[in-house]
């Protein structure tokens, strides 16, 4: 190996953590979406597509959704051990197409901004951890990276915020989300009407937390987002039950990515001390 050049961008601190990190993330959704088909048949309306805009028989469509399956696993089993770009540009090809759909049916025009670190995180990471062949730590690269991932987080959250708002006057799944972990967690009783009080705060909150993010570089914003991100997952096994579990994997990157950027903000960006001029 030759001597590192005296010119070549300097390697972070912590860089090799906040890449696990982010490897994790995209692996542990490629894993949940596989689930959500063995386990629950929930293929994120890609069966309807093949069926009734693809025109395929139901047991074909059946038949590819399994090897898309197989296929996931594999890919976040790849993620995890070693990312590749050629891997990663499938799985970010494959949540874009997921996220595309609600629209394209007709059932959700807000899915491509909520799922957007699903297919963000994957695409990312691909910059950031380019293979093959092994490049040189690059700052210009890594920032696009990180610009990606920054914007599929506040996306996420400002989709999730406006869906909460919605939900909030017209009623919802989020609601049941939030009466059925109030049960079963804590067994209070919680009426509709509250949980959609409570709803149009948890909007307001993400769409808050989505801005300032985009505008300013914030450890705990960032760090709050990630336990946010990853609480409101967890909530639909607190609902819905365990046999809900492929849900709240799949939901992953939507806590892994901006706690990504407050590892790296944490890690490797040096924060200056206050200087008081005298005057």
């Amino acid at each position: 190996m030759s001597p590192a050049s005296p010119f070549d961008d300097p390697v972070p601190r912590g860089y090799r953590v906040v890449l696990a990190t982010l490897r994790i993330a995209v692996a542990v959704q490629c894993w949940g979406a596989a689930a959500s088909w063995f386990t629950l048949e929930d293929s994120g309306g890609v069966l309807g597509a093949l069926t009734n805009a693809g025109g395929w028989p139901e047991p074909t469509a059946r038949l590819i959704m399994n090897r898309i399956a197989w296929g996931l696993l594999a890919c976040g089993t790849f993620t995890l051990v070693r990312p590749c770009w050629p891997v990663l540009i499938g799985v970010t090809a494959w949540f874009g197409f997921v996220a595309a759909l609600g629209p394209l049916q007709d059932t959700s025009r807000l899915q491509p901004a909520a799922h957007a670190a699903r297919y963000l995180a994957p695409l990312a990471l691909l910059l950031l951890d380019w293979w093959p062949p092994v490049v040189k730590f690059s700052l210009g690269r890594a920032g696009v990276g990180l610009f990606f991932l920054r914007l599929g987080a506040a996306a996420t959250f400002a989709g999730h915020g406006l869906q909460a708002l919605r939900q909030s006057r017209e009623g919802g799944h989020f609601v049941e989300l939030i009466t059925g972990s109030m049960e079963h967690v804590f067994h209070w009783d919680v009426s509709t009407d509250h949980a959609q009080l409570a709803l149009g705060v948890i909007g307001g909150m993400d769409i808050g937390l989505a801005i300032g993010l985009m505008l300013v570089r914030s450890r705990p914003i960032a760090c709050w987002m990630g336990v946010w991100g990853i609480l409101t997952a967890v909530s639909r096994v607190l609902a819905l039950g365990p046999e809900a579990y492929p849900m709240v994997l799949i939901r992953f990157a939507h806590g892994g990515a901006p706690f990504t950027l407050f590892l790296y903000w944490y890690l490797a960006v040096k924060e200056q001390p206050a200087i008081t001029v005298p005057k």
